[in-house]
């Protein structure tokens, strides 16, 4: 587990064991960082390395799932999970940052995701992509007006929250949230 992140670990996982959750060890030197890292399309999970994951992980996590695993190499540091550079809109969509992803994951993701809206320099920057989606209504921080546009004529609603204060510990929206499947 990154640095960052290990003292949570005790609290989350007794949280989870205490509401009947069971807790599944990947084994040493196998780093998953959950959700920031793993994001559902459909059947597919969409997974990011690189950065504080373990491409190690994904493996377990399709045993576990029983889903497919696609992995995706991230390139860019400051996007150092999956969820602050790609976001599912639906089963077919996505928003994402192109730039900070390796070549390859790129052709993963063009030919996996059939509807792929590419976020501006200045959008990702405002973590444009670590957004929470309910139903047709896309939340993310101010700054991102020109997804506005594009969004609308994908049939969604841009709603923007002032969140520049959260961006500082490298998040937004969807970083505020825990979603339980």
């Amino acid at each position: 587990m990154h640095i960052e992140r290990q003292g949570e670990t005790p609290y989350f996982d007794a949280w989870f064991q205490s509401h009947g959750y069971r807790i599944r060890k990947l084994g040493a030197g196998c780093i998953f960082e959950g959700m920031g890292d793993a994001l559902p399309m459909g059947d597919t999970i969409i997974a990011g390395y690189r950065h504080r994951s373990e491409v190690c992980s994904h493996q377990a996590l399709g045993e576990i799932t029983g889903r497919r695993v696609l992995s995706l190499e991230m390139s860019d540091p400051l996007f150092y999970h999956l969820d602050t550079c790609f976001c599912p809109l639906d089963n077919e969509s996505a928003l994402f940052f192109p730039d900070a992803f390796d070549t390859y994951a790129n052709e993963v993701l063009a030919k996996t995701v059939p509807h792929l809206l590419a976020v501006s320099t200045i959008s990702a920057h405002r973590f444009a992509c670590n957004a929470v989606v309910v139903d047709k209504t896309v939340i993310t921080n101010t700054g991102c007006d020109d997804l506005k546009q594009p969004l609308a004529e994908r049939g969604y609603e841009l709603r923007m929250v002032e969140l520049s204060d959260f961006m500082k510990s490298g998040g937004s929206a969807k970083c505020l949230t825990l979603r339980l499947e």
